[in-house]
């Protein structure tokens, strides 16, 4: 704002030069040679807030902040002015509102022709919105510097072989060292920058990697061969990962090409490995199978050869056991007996192995139909209650009349037969046998429990296995050929079923048959 006539400062106002400029940030004014504010144009009103009725007579430090006062500052800017004639700097200055700003500040020492001091002039320029910027900028160049060391610190110290080319030459402007690492001599060693890839890689044209990068300077996509088998420039055949990707580009240049070499050597190698070893396998498998099968139909010829003797062995102990009894020594009976028995044990064994060989060689056909379980329990306990007789031991059943389920009635009933006779033989004398079924809506379940010795539960899941013997009977012996359980199960599961067992040591056992409805 404009003022009325102008205060004379000292008497030497009028000795001092008008000023001009009405730029919107830059404050012109004038101070006597004590540092009064002598002359104030339009710009300081705008830049600092006082009109110039305000300002003229004011010591220069009114503008200055609190730090600045305390510090003297103002005093060595005009002694600073007055010994060498101006005075610039930049620094905080404060406005009538008590506001900042950052000041850009020109101070002139004016002297009449004889050289004495009559004051200062002083220019100063609102700088906070272009510090603000400058700031601004500052900050992003040091952003931008800090990702270029990191972008530097990090493509330095991969294990990637990583180089960038001149999209218009092909010729390498910056590789790292595990890209060099991967050439030969004298390569290996030397700065690579201004060489063309046909250069460091001498086979590089007729490899069809120079049309590689050609063609991602036209097209400007990238190029990525997950395994780009790397022959004759390097040491034998070396795999790697081949990825060249074009960088931004100013309009209408080739772009540069980062491109990126990851050595998949040992992994290739490895699959292949692996490859081999699966097609050894596979091939050892096949044998292994050839040979299961031969072995169960074996087993099969052997067992049916075998069971024709067997079979007239024990035919003929019985025959002589019914018509001859009364022309025998107690003793001959025995003898008799005796062969039945053991004629009979061994036809039992061969049945066994017979089974096996069936279900392993897949020949075991089931034919299912409706019956009730109580009819197969009868069945298997006529055979069974004679071994348990012997014993003492009493065998219970809680088997509904009218309970049914649908399997092949003979695989059933050497399920059960096994369940029940392993039950007695691993049962003291005058032990406990039960047999129990339920049903729901899926299944039906068939539980045999005896009070024997029971199983460890570390063999619980052995003893399903072929050939498997836990522990002894309670006669100390080792009976049977471990076979028993192994066909129930395999005979259950071809039914669609489980079987499981519960058993602590001397405590017992129970054993369940779940086969579906």
């Amino acid at each position: 704002m404009a003022a009325g006539p102008r205060k004379e400062i000292d008497g030497v106002s009028n000795r001092l030069p008008l000023l001009t400029g009405n730029a919107p940030d830059q404050a012109i004014f004038v101070l006597n040679a004590n540092g009064k504010v002598a002359r104030w144009n339009e710009g300081a009103e705008r830049v600092y807030g006082y009109d110039a009725e305000e300002a003229i007579g004011s010591f220069l430090s009114r503008f200055y902040t609190a730090e600045d006062i305390a510090a003297g500052e103002p005093d060595r800017e005009l002694e600073s002015a007055r010994t060498i004639g101006c005075f610039e700097a930049e620094g905080w200055r404060v406005r009538k509102n008590g506001s900042r700003f950052w000041a850009s500040v020109s101070i002139t020492a004016l002297r009449d022709e004889s050289g004495n001091l009559l004051g200062f002039s002083k220019i100063v320029r609102d700088m906070t919105e272009k510090r603000r910027l400058r700031e601004k900028r500052e900050r992003l160049f040091a952003a931008i510097d800090s990702q270029r060391q990191l972008f530097k610190l990090v493509v330095e110290n991969a294990p990637d072989g990583i180089a960038v080319i001149d999209g218009a030459t092909l010729r390498v402007k910056w590789a790292n060292a595990p890209f060099q690492a991967r050439l030969e001599e004298p390569y290996h060693s030397m700065d690579l920058t201004g060489l063309r890839i046909d250069e460091y890689l001498p086979h590089a044209e007729e490899a069809g990697i120079v049309d590689l990068f050609q063609e991602v300077v036209e097209t400007g996509e990238p190029h990525i061969d997950p395994e780009y088998a790397f022959t004759g420039f390097l040491q034998g055949v070396t795999y790697y990962r081949l990825c060249l990707l074009p960088l931004p580009a100013g309009r209408g240049e080739p772009p540069d090409i980062l491109e990126i070499l990851t050595d998949i050597t040992d992994e290739v190698e490895a699959r292949k490995r692996m490859e081999e070893l699966t097609a050894e396998l596979e091939a050892r498998n096949r044998e292994v199978e050839r040979a299961t099968r031969l072995k169960s139909e074996f087993l099969a010829s052997v067992s049916h050869e075998l069971r024709t003797p067997l079979h007239s062995i024990t035919g003929f102990a019985d025959l002589m056991a019914e018509q001859v009894a009364g022309a025998l020594t107690e003793k001959q009976s025995r003898y008799v007996a005796r062969i039945s028995r053991s004629a009979r044990h061994l036809l039992s064994l061969i049945n066994d192995l017979l089974d096996l060989s069936r279900i392993e060689a897949g020949r075991l056909d089931l034919h299912q139909e409706y019956f009730p379980a109580m009819d197969a329990l009868v069945e298997v306990l006529e055979t069974i209650t004679p071994l348990a007789g012997a014993k003492n031991i009493v065998i219970d059943h809680s088997v509904p009349a009218d309970f049914a389920l649908v399997a092949d009635r003979t695989r059933f009933k050497q399920m059960l037969f096994n369940l029940l006779s392993n039950a007695v033989k691993f049962t003291a004398d005058g032990g406990h046998v039960e047999v129990g079924a339920r049903s729901s809506e899926q299944f039906v379940e068939i539980c045999v429990k005896d009070n024997g010795i029971g199983i460890p539960r570390e063999e619980q899941e052995a003893i399903f296995g072929e050939f498997y013997q836990s522990g002894v009977t309670t006669s100390g012996i080792r009976e049977g050929t471990g076979l028993g359980l192994a066909i129930t199960r395999r005979l259950v599961e071809g039914h669609g079923g489980t079987i499981q067992v519960e058993s602590e040591p001397d405590k017992g056992s129970c054993f369940t048959l779940r086969l579906p409805l």
